[in-house]
């Protein structure tokens, strides 16, 4: 009897241990945080001999130490890789530029990548925070179209809470995009894994998204340079895309992974590319608020695949 009942507490314990996350919470005003972004050109996850294949509880991933990337570049002699930094700020909306646009909006995230300035705008006053629009180099797309939409990443669809074993399917259907004749793209999303993850920016508990899917774009015409014989420019490609997201309590996306196989169509020209493969990383390196209130000690002997301390 006595250890039928030890067996329920422990049950019960690992049970109330169970994280979840809220994937709307925005963050507080003030906010920033900053990161290093990896691009492989080349190279899938197993490629790069990181494999994530591990499912379940208690794992960890360490990535306080960076990215082996002189062992990377000589383990693959072909491997292109480019490094850079991005940063994420929260500001009330009355000091951004956009709020004549979004008038409704009580937050604003600025977004600094390789690719300029994006500012987000949302409401968070409703029972589910909602993307109002986006705005970058002065042109702003209503509901953020071209990225979240589209690609099944607005978090206001998602199952909330998140938590181990919530899955969901994900379709967006043909539409079009500004700079997309047409677009469709197709996932499936399981959060498949738990446990903690640990950056130069702290040790984080959290759980892991993994989506499966696929991409189908369809660019618009451009035809001063679609017409050129000697470089004709794809009109169109298919990805292939394995996307692993690993998420704090309070929703903070603190590493992110994705993975592209892509094949290119150009339509009537005799043109023909084999597959790309890329896989870009995102590893969130400094924050100037703790992002995770709940910081424990790392666990020792199971890990995410091979990416852990001492593998350098």
């Amino acid at each position: 009897m006595k250890f039928i009942i030890l067996s329920l507490f422990i049950m019960i314990s690992r049970l109330d241990a169970d994280m979840i996350v809220d994937p709307t919470i925005i963050g507080p005003i003030g906010q920033s945080t900053s990161g290093q972004m990896f691009s492989f050109y080349g190279a899938t996850i197993d490629d790069l001999g990181l494999g994530l294949l591990e499912t379940g509880i208690d794992l960890q991933i360490d990535l306080s130490q960076g990215f082996p990337l002189q062992k990377m570049l000589t383990d693959n002699g072909s491997l292109s890789i480019s490094t850079n930094t991005f940063s994420r700020e929260v500001f009330s909306p009355d000091n951004s530029p956009y709020k004549h646009i979004y008038p409704e909006a009580d937050k604003a995230v600025l977004s600094r990548i390789l690719y300029g300035e994006i500012w987000s705008y949302f409401d968070t006053n409703g029972s589910v925070t909602k993307l109002l629009g986006t705005c970058s180099i002065g042109m702003c797309n209503d509901g953020q179209l071209e990225e979240s939409k589209i690609r099944g990443l607005d978090f206001s669809e998602w199952p909330s809470p998140l938590k181990m074993g919530s899955e969901w399917s994900f379709s967006s259907g043909k539409v079009k995009a500004t700079g997309y004749e047409s677009f469709d793209s197709y996932f499936t999303n399981r959060v498949d894994a738990e446990g903690r993850v640990i950056t130069s920016a702290g040790s984080f508990k959290a759980l892991r998204l993994s989506r499966v899917g696929i991409e189908n774009a369809k660019y618009e015409r451009v035809d001063s340079i679609d017409s050129s014989e000697l470089f004709p420019v794809p009109i169109g490609m298919r990805s292939e895309v394995l996307e692993h997201y690993w998420l704090s309590p309070n929703g903070y996306s603190v590493v992110e992974i994705r993975q592209e196989i892509i094949s290119y169509d150009f339509e009537d020209s005799n043109q023909i590319w084999p597959p790309d493969k890329a896989t870009t990383i995102f590893v969130t390196t400094s924050s100037n608020e703790p992002l995770n209130g709940d910081i424990q000690a790392a666990v020792e002997y199971t890990t995410w695949g091979n990416i852990k301390k001492g593998n350098y």
